[in-house]
């Protein structure tokens, strides 16, 4: 059994950096939101990490900010499933610094958007319900890849625009780091 460890956590009302280490491999993991939200950040990393700390054989993900107490009842469940797709993952105990107060639902509703067809299909299935898209640069998309980047994002724009939706523009750097512990197509 391994460490992984995550420390150093930074945050800001737009994101969040972390050091995050594991056989061997340490990584400056960082989250940056183009508009603010909410401070809480432990869901995100908990998400950016969970399968990086199942494949490095860890026994335990400590998470060093609060997640919400839905996710962490479903967490186990979630590892089973992972671990059943890609038996090389093992399953782990994740504890958070602590739960989240659980917020009452609000009536916007997000979905994240790659422009493939999967998360196009969910976009125009739920058109009337969906406020709000959530673009990803540097998870689909590897961060060596700039200028496929660029345009990915200047389509989820004009995409956002055209559905007359929201877009929240996210970079993550998971990819660098988790790319050396966990094949691609796991994810």
């Amino acid at each position: 059994v391994s460490s992984f460890t995550i420390d150093s956590l930074a945050r800001n009302d737009r994101g969040f950096e972390a050091r995050v280490s594991a056989a061997g491999l340490e990584h400056t993991l960082s989250f940056r939101v183009n508009r603010s939200v909410s401070p809480a950040f432990g869901n995100a990393l908990l998400c950016a990490t969970l399968l990086p700390a199942m494949a490095s054989h860890a026994s335990v993900l400590h998470i060093p900010d609060a997640i919400s107490p839905t996710l962490a009842h479903n967490i186990d469940r979630l590892q089973s499933i992972f671990s059943a797709w890609a038996p090389e993952l093992s399953p782990l105990r994740v504890e958070p610094e602590t739960l989240a107060t659980e917020v009452p639902i609000r009536s916007r509703v997000a979905s994240f958007f790659s422009g493939g067809v999967d998360s196009f299909y969910t976009v125009l299935r739920n058109l009337d319900r969906i406020d709000t898209l959530v673009f990803l640069r540097g998870f689909d998309i590897a961060p060596s890849q700039a200028r496929l980047a660029a345009v990915a994002t200047d389509q989820a724009r004009a995409i956002a625009a055209e559905l007359g939706k929201d877009l929240i523009e996210v970079d993550i750097s998971v990819r660098p780091f988790a790319d050396r512990l966990v094949p691609w197509l796991i994810y």
